[in-house]
């Protein structure tokens, strides 16, 4: 099945284009969400001479490369997987989740999800996005 998306007459408040994500400010599992209410989870971004056996860098590293904003080097997590992605596109509107954050698994807590800052509940349709299921799914 092709996604399609419809063409956006009006732009969202809070919604800016891909173009004009300030990705200064981004932190490791940064969470962006779109007008069709697809939630991206950015982990990182990796140099294009990286060695494969170093951590990711932060998001906001792809500034200092000549070509890193528009490259494919960011990390992204979608549906449990991780895999090499780029950022919206500036005909793509979206905008930071400052409302929830990313729960990895650390030490003896294997807990993950996507979590609201103000409920501290996890939010079980975003998790699913992300990881492919919640931990109960799993």
């Amino acid at each position: 099945m092709v996604n399609r998306r419809k063409a956006i007459v009006e732009i969202p408040d809070g919604f800016v284009s891909g173009e004009e994500l300030n990705v200064s400010v981004w932190r490791m599992g940064q969470l962006v969400i779109d007008t069709a209410g697809h939630v991206r989870c950015y982990l990182g971004y990796r140099r294009k001479d990286q060695r494969h056996d170093l951590d990711y860098y932060a998001p906001s590293v792809a500034l200092h490369d000549r070509d890193g904003r528009s490259s494919y080097r960011f990390v992204e997590l979608r549906s449990g997987m991780i895999r090499r992605s780029g950022l919206p596109r500036k005909d793509e509107h979206c905008r930071l989740l400052s409302e929830s954050y990313l729960a990895l698994p650390r030490g003896a807590d294997s807990y993950f999800g996507v979590v609201s800052v103000d409920k501290q509940q996890e939010e079980l349709e975003r998790t699913r996005q992300i990881f492919g299921g919640t931990s109960e799914d799993i």
